[in-house]
């Protein structure tokens, strides 16, 4: 396959840096398995880098925020197993929120 290679590297790098992933799916209760088999290009790219332990399922943080201190330098990485549609609308969501917080000056 042309490409995979820049895949692998570029996934490699994301998650040298991720602070943490979120999912999301339909079941909340098979959310991070589900991903831990059908992410491919975080698998690909390091496989067993990425420690499953910490992924939080995208509507437990919603309901109930992230459990661990946070910085303002950490990065969180989304990664959605499903619509591409559903990521731009929540790109979008995100966007205005985070710029509503910074027109807040918080």
């Amino acid at each position: 396959m042309a490409g995979i290679e820049g895949v692998q590297e570029a996934g490699a790098q994301m998650q040298a840096r991720y602070a943490g992933v979120c999912f999301e799916a339909s079941n909340a209760e098979t959310a991070v398995q589900a991903a831990d088999v059908e992410a491919g290009d975080l698998l690909m790219a390091a496989p067993g880098v990425a420690d499953w332990s910490t992924v939080s399922e995208l509507g437990d943080v919603i309901a109930n925020g992230v459990a661990e201190t946070r910085s303002q330098a950490d990065i969180t990485v989304f990664k959605s197993l499903g619509i591409a549609l559903a990521d731009v609308a929540l790109g979008e969501l995100v966007t205005r929120r985070a710029m509503a917080v910074a027109d807040l000056g918080g």
